[in-house]
């Protein structure tokens, strides 16, 4: 880091079919990562708070543990995460300051498809497209709930295709692909315009897909059907990615074929269709990666990237290969031990058809006359993956030596065994043998 701290790397490496399809980062102190067989992986501060009494209990895990199996999908709030189990039933877990985490057994009109967690508010969107909030409601931002907060779920609106939660505010698209929002706006949250708070839900635009806030901070996207990225609101940091320090109550375009973004505290992400990442916003703590400084519109920051999430002043991203990589501020174990900024946090967990599995030297034994040479030429590959460089190497390299290109030359008789390291481009290794 700029201070001179080193923070190593943590790493694991799953099974089949054990591999990661989502990260996740619940305010700073907490990461996920959900994978293929519906298991729930968890590290960090584990916040819980009971519905009945409101005790606080907190438990930090330094280790990467489970944390709930038989899972779909996981969105992760400022101090809560709702989750959407196998059987489409929601979980909700975490902080309940404001009664965020619902009732213990709610009944919907249909099935729950969708969960979202914000700050201190949380919603459901099922299958008949009816959405449903609980939770914080100073700004009305539950809407249509005339400013009290719910500690059970409430139906408020039809035909809804999806939401965000922001802090002290909603965006919402409906099936008509049009962009609503409602509650604060002080900074141009919203979207529309002004910076007069909202009781009753404005349009905002046409032809929007998906739509993003951040749960910590005061700045909103939405992608349209286009699949352009629009941005707006609280610029104090270039979280806007406009080149600018100026706020914008205006959607603005800043990057085009874009599938998916993520807002953190002060720092966005956006993934594009050819899985490449691109952040801007803060720096401070490090959570853009391969940045020195804040950058004022979007860099490329990472590729091959299938999925990430920006926490208030963390980052996670997840690659094709399966590899986990955390950026920014350390704290409760999120991205290790102790305290601080991690440069880079690792956790690999590497996808077959990109780590190595297996690799084979033929022959496996020759005998060739002293003085002599035995080339391995093609130089062979592992069984299965890609790699980037082979390190050769003799066991007796007085009986017989390899160089860099795999060709044996003998001194005298005798046996020795050649090894030959395959190195994939992720630093995962596998050998081969031959007498």
């Amino acid at each position: 880091t700029a201070n001179g701290e080193v923070f190593k790397g943590f790493s694991w490496t799953f099974s089949t079919p054990n591999m990661p399809v989502q990260v996740g980062i619940q305010g700073d102190e907490t990461i996920y990562m959900l994978l293929e067989n519906g298991q729930l992986m968890s590290r960090g501060m584990q916040l819980k708070s009971s519905k009945v009494s409101g005790e606080i209990t907190f438990e930090d895990w330094d280790n990467l543990q489970n944390y709930k199996s038989e899972v779909n999908l996981i969105s992760c709030g400022y101090t809560h995460n709702a989750i959407l189990d196998k059987r489409n039933s929601p979980i909700l877990k975490g902080l309940n300051y404001c009664g965020e985490l619902g009732d213990n057994n709610p009944t919907f009109g249909s099935t729950p498809k969708l969960v979202k967690a914000g700050y201190q508010t949380s919603a459901i969107i099922c299958e008949d497209n009816t959405l449903w909030m609980c939770g914080r409601n100073d700004f009305y931002q539950i809407i249509g709930n005339e400013g009290t907060h719910s500690a059970k779920f409430i139906k408020v609106a039809d035909n809804i295709l999806d939401v965000a939660l922001g802090n002290g505010y909603t965006l919402y698209v409906d099936t008509n692909n049009i962009l609503w929002a409602i509650g604060r706006n002080h900074l141009g949250q919203l979207g529309d315009g002004s910076t007069i708070d909202r009781t009753t839900p404005v349009k905002i635009m046409d032809g929007v897909e998906s739509v993003f806030t951040s749960p910590s901070g005061y700045f909103s996207a939405c992608i349209t059907l286009n699949h352009d990225l629009h941005i707006w609101g609280d610029n104090s940091f270039s979280q806007l990615g406009h080149s600018d320090l100026e706020n914008n109550s205006i959607p603005k375009v800043i990057l085009s074929d874009v599938t998916k973004a993520s807002l953190g505290g002060w720092h966005g992400f956006a993934l594009t269709s050819d899985n490449k990442l691109y952040g801007w916003g803060n720096n401070a703590h490090g959570q853009l990666p391969g940045e020195l400084f804040n950058a004022v519109s979007p860099k490329l920051v990472a590729e091959n990237v299938l999925d990430m999430d920006a926490g208030p002043k963390t980052s996670l991203v997840l690659y094709i290969s399966g590899k986990v990589s955390g950026w920014g501020y350390k704290t409760h174990s999120n991205l290790g031990s102790g305290y601080g900024n991690a440069s880079n946090f690792i956790v690999n967990l590497g996808r077959t058809y990109d780590v190595l599995q297996g690799a084979s030297l033929i022959p496996s034994r020759f005998e060739i006359n002293p003085q002599s040479e035995f080339a391995f030429s093609p130089i062979p590959k592992p069984l299965t993956g890609d790699y980037e460089y082979v390190e050769w190497s003799s066991e007796n390299p007085e009986i017989a030596s390899v160089d860099g290109n795999g060709i044996v030359r003998s001194s005298k008789l005798g046996e020795t065994v050649i090894t030959a390291k395959f190195v994939d481009r992720y630093g995962n290794s596998k050998k081969a043998h031959a007498t």
